[in-house]
């Protein structure tokens, strides 16, 4: 009942102080061990002023424990209740004298019975009766980091098994510490983490828009899903002093704050870009701008990442769509009869990746109740649990069967997705734009 009730409290100690206090009190219900203190000898403290051979040996305490009436109690005001090594041993005071000193000038496994430890320069009273001690090296590796002296009033001498039993339970109990040590400072390094995560987030979708734009002769739907991690997914509508609309949805490689830095200069490019000719003409084309975001990508070196975009001219007059590619899965083009084709005439590679690139610009024209969608290949490339792909097969099925209103269509594809993952988590973003022509 008592090791059960051990147990329990280790696992479920929330820092290492409670594992070595929850040890400390049920191990002295079954062992005679009265008093625990650790220490290091201080081989780097200067010599003592006397400097004569019979100097007590320097040392370091690192902690003192008292078990009285089942309950531990430390010696040190604030020092903690542990069995493993101090982060930094060097900090703590050297001391001189006493039984320590003693143990400190050759430490070695020893069992001690028969003492008379009435007092003590610097263990005071809590050696005060103890008659036999065990000292017993910490092992960090190869390397001996700690000498643990357990004190016990009981005098008679302890056996071998005794002692061999003491030595692997304080070793196991210093690891059991330690590793509670790090995983405090691991979980206090993920919630760091997981805020910087969770501000790189909002800070990705402040550059999203805020509102869906009125563009006349268009009716528009938008869904923006993100993985678990700030990821790199981005889409945008930015008017053009002549009335016309930039169109565009681009996927950075990876996830995380690198991908969302990407993101985050993409959005500074396409905004910073004059579309202007040096007439002061209106010549802003969707391979021009692509060209010039690459170029300012590539100078900036990013290291393995890189963006697929797709970059339209909309122009509501003449329902014309004007665009490019760099790399980015087709956009699905949903007639007003319910056939569903690929907007595919060609691109380049991806954003990034070469110093120059000239996408090809082309031209679709939108008829009433025609309905453009741009996506990202978080949609396509969604798995289900046998590992196959959602694909283009069933994004057209899902295109299909709904209305064509840019709304039924978010809705039927995420009907299809959660339909084939069986699953409201996501591996990568998922984008969708969804652009109707109304008349």
């Amino acid at each position: 009942a008592s090791l059960a009730e051990l147990l329990r409290e280790l696992t479920g100690a929330p820092d290492a102080n409670e594992v070595f206090a929850s040890f400390m009190c049920h191990f002295a219900r079954v062992r005679p061990v009265h008093a625990l203190v650790g220490f290091v000898p201080a081989t780097d403290a200067p010599a003592s002023t006397s400097s004569a051979p019979g100097d007590p040996a320097p040392f370091r305490v690192t902690y003192r424990v008292r078990l009285r009436d089942g309950e531990a109690s430390s010696e040190d005001g604030d020092a903690p209740y542990r069995l493993a090594p101090p982060a930094d041993p060097a900090r703590l005071p050297v001391q001189r004298g006493g039984f320590l000193s003693t143990l400190a000038a050759e430490p070695r496994p020893l069992v001690l019975s028969g003492l008379a430890l009435e007092t003590d320069p610097v263990l005071g009273d809590l050696v005060r009766g103890m008659r036999s001690c065990m000292l017993l090296p910490i092992f960090q590796g190869e390397q001996v980091v700690e000498w643990c002296a357990s004190f016990s009033r009981d005098g008679a001498a302890t056996g071998v098994t005794d002692y061999l039993n003491a030595l692997m339970t304080a070793n196991l109990v210093s690891l059991a510490v330690e590793n509670r040590q790090t995983l405090t400072v691991v979980q206090r390094l993920n919630r760091r983490l997981r805020d910087q995560f969770d501000d790189v987030a909002r800070l990705q979708q402040a550059l999203l828009p805020q509102r869906t734009p009125a563009i006349p002769g268009l009716s528009i739907s938008t869904s923006y899903l993100t993985s678990d991690q700030a990821g790199g997914d981005y889409y945008d509508f930015i008017p053009l002093p002549d009335g016309r609309w930039i169109v565009l949805i681009a996927d950075v490689s990876g996830h995380g704050a690198a991908a969302a830095s990407v993101m985050a200069m993409l959005h500074a490019i396409v905004h910073g870009f004059d579309p202007r000719g040096r007439d002061g003409a209106d010549a802003l084309s969707p391979g021009a701008l692509l060209a010039y975001a690459n170029q300012r990508l590539a100078s900036a070196g990013l290291e393995g990442n890189f963006v697929t975009a797709f970059l339209g001219v909309y122009d509501p007059r003449a329902r014309t769509l004007d665009y490019a590619s760099a790399g980015h899965n087709p956009p699905r083009l949903r007639l007003a009869s319910g056939e569903v084709r690929s907007v595919d005439a060609g691109g380049s590679v991806p954003l990034g990746v070469l110093e120059a690139i000239e996408p090809p610009v082309a031209r679709v024209t939108l008829a009433p109740e025609d309905t453009l969608v741009l996506y990202t290949d978080g949609i396509v490339e969604a798995f289900d649990e046998r590992r196959s792909m959602f694909g283009l097969e069933r994004l057209d099925a899902a295109l299909r069967e709904c209305s064509g209103r840019p709304e039924c269509v978010i809705d039927h594809v995420h009907s299809a997705l959660f339909a084939h993952t069986r699953s409201r988590e996501r591996d990568d973003d998922q984008t969708l734009v969804a652009l109707q022509a109304t008349g």
